[in-house]
């Protein structure tokens, strides 16, 4: 879509085109599950967001382009993204034993909307 405004005195060049994009935010994911663990390793998952979860409808889901992972420091510190990716999964590493770590996610769809955070 362009627009042109037009008035008494004249009328405006076409703006550059805009598009619209029908849909809305994915719904927050769901419960990030521990499939496996190690000493220092944690191996994660969470469901993938499939129909009216995308932000569009069951007949129309919009693409789901990447989960943003975020982890907290062990120490109840602030979250930082440790993955940002399509996989409904991640591997983490280095982690020092002993210590509880927190987790969150974030879904971005093709159309750039992106869900609340998940619960911790």
């Amino acid at each position: 879509m362009k627009i042109k405004s037009k008035n008494l005195v004249g009328e405006s060049d076409w703006s550059l085109p805009m598009f619209a994009y029908a849909g809305v935010e994915p719904t927050r994911p769901d419960i990030i599950t521990f499939v496996s663990s190690t000493r220092n390793t944690l191996q994660l998952t969470w469901p993938a967001l499939l129909g009216e979860d995308t932000g569009g409808t069951n007949t129309n889901p919009i693409t789901i382009t990447n989960y943003d992972l975020y982890m907290d420091n062990g120490y109840n510190g602030d979250f930082k993204v440790i993955y940002s990716g399509p996989t409904p999964s991640y591997f983490v590493q280095y982690l020092t034993p002993g210590l509880m770590y927190r987790f969150r996610l974030r879904a971005h769809n093709s159309i750039g909307l992106q869900s609340e955070l998940s619960t911790i």
